[in-house]
């Protein structure tokens, strides 16, 4: 009798991540992330990245270190295979784009094979952020019309690099995972008929806060890296376009470049966290509290019409405090949200409103969230999300309210929490988180107005 495959129950995205930078990861890359209950993810997917996973999420490494230990592909697509016919979501995260020097294809093919479903999740490609990244255009109509992309580094075990020469006719020539092999790679393109004096640059860690910059003719490249001890991840660019360099920098010129900060928060959506990405800063997300839902509408109420009267006020979350399904005229009001920094500290409201509405409360400007319909309840984080997001070094922890410096020392445990803030600087928005900090025995180093951290452009930080 013939046996009956069974339908797998389980599902995976093979995702790319991008090159570092959190703020380039694709909505669509976002909501599958928020969705896995499994993550298995490379050596050089950031931090910033992975914060977006669920809190609860089973987090897996899956890296190859360079000239060191190396996780086998075949127990990749074993695990992948194994997490999906177990029922769960499998994020496959990659750095850059799965279909790119990806190996994506080769675990789509093991997927299908093995009868999984899964989809693919393009990503922003390193072969042209990092140099972009850089200030580096790949082509540029006065000096080129064509470029070119090439591995320097193949699949171990395999005798199949690229032979440069053939890439060496195009104006721009890119070469990912080119530093192990970086001399070989220079002679070939001269051996092409690159001139010696063309302009080449080497990007180390490119997009991230640990972005370092090579520049020399390609007859010097070698010994310009050896001696800057330019390491892996390295993207190789070689062509007249890299003159543009000098002009066009402009990653490293923001105020917070180079600074990891670490954002305790209700939301990964945080507002105050694409303050600090716009000023440069990797933030290292840390969703250290929940919302716990209150469903009782009388106790809502009575709340409203015992305290709520002619009162304005403001609470945490100023990006997703709603009524929602609720509706504010039910309860007797007429409401519209403003923003607030979770402290309670009140705002003046608008001169003029016009909401429409009867009863105790018209004219009240309500957020409603920990009013009776939410509370906050502390996140106890699991070891393996907090050792995968806090695996780089943290440069400034950056606390909203009192409420999130309380959640954080209970999220990650007062040893680990101390140990963090021993070595980064505390950066808090408001006078009551500030006063709280000391209170606990802790030194803030700035303390900005609230809603915002974007005057850290023009503090200086260690």
């Amino acid at each position: 009798m013939a046996k009956i495959k069974r339908k797998c129950k389980g599902f995976v995205w093979l995702v790319g991540a991008g090159p570092g930078d959190a703020s380039l990861l694709t909505l669509r890359a976002k909501e599958c992330l928020k969705r896995a209950d499994v993550v298995i993810y490379d050596r050089l997917v950031a931090p910033s990245i992975l914060s977006f996973a669920r809190p609860d999420a089973e987090l897996i490494y899956a890296g190859k270190e360079p000239n060191g230990e190396k996780t086998s592909q075949a127990w990749i697509n074993e695990t992948m295979i194994a997490k999906a016919r177990e029922g769960k979501k499998v994020v496959r995260l990659k750095n850059g784009d799965p279909f790119v020097f990806g190996r994506g294809a080769e675990e789509a093919e093991a997927l299908a094979d093995a009868g999984v479903p899964f989809e693919i999740v393009p990503g922003v490609s390193s072969a042209f952020a990092v140099p972009a990244y850089a200030g580096i255009p790949l082509t540029d109509r006065r000096f080129a019309s064509s470029f070119a992309v090439g591995v320097g580094r193949s699949a171990e075990g395999e005798n199949n690099s690229v032979d440069f020469r053939k890439l060496a006719d195009a104006d721009t020539v890119v070469a990912l995972m080119a530093v192990g092999e970086l001399e070989k790679v220079v002679a070939q393109l001269v051996e092409g008929g690159k001139s010696p004096e063309t302009p080449a640059a080497l990007i180390e860690w490119g997009a991230t806060p640990k972005q370092r910059v090579a520049i020399a003719q390609l007859k010097d490249l070698s010994s310009v890296a050896r001696s800057e001890n330019i390491r892996p991840p390295a993207v190789l660019v070689v062509g007249e376009v890299v003159k543009f360099r000098d002009k066009l920098a402009w990653y490293e010129r923001k105020p917070l470049f180079g600074k990891r900060v670490l954002l305790p928060c209700f939301d990964t959506e945080s507002e105050l966290a694409s303050d600090l990405e716009e000023l440069g800063a990797e933030v290292v997300r840390l969703p250290v509290a929940k919302t716990v839902r209150q469903k009782n509408r009388v106790r809502l109420q009575k709340a409203i019409d015992k305290t709520l009267a002619g009162i304005f006020l403001e609470n945490v979350q100023t990006a997703t405090a709603s009524f929602g399904h609720m509706n504010c005229h039910g309860f007797g009001l007429g409401a519209t949200m403003f923003g607030g920094n979770g402290d309670g500290e009140q705002k003046s409201p608008p001169p003029k409103w016009n909401g429409e509405g009867s009863g105790l409360a018209a004219g009240l400007k309500l957020m409603v969230e920990g009013i009776g319909v939410s509370n906050s309840a502390p996140r106890r984080l699991p070891e393996s999300f907090l050792k995968a997001v806090l695996k780089e070094p943290i440069h400034i922890v950056a606390f909203a309210s009192p409420s999130l410096v309380r959640a954080f020392f209970e999220a990650v445990g007062h040893e680990r929490a101390e140990e963090i803030l021993e070595s980064a600087q505390i950066v808090v928005a408001g006078a009551r988180a500030a006063k709280f900090c000391k209170q606990i025995g802790l030194e803030p180093s700035f303390v900005l107005k609230p809603h915002t951290f974007g005057r850290l452009a023009i503090v200086p930080t260690k």
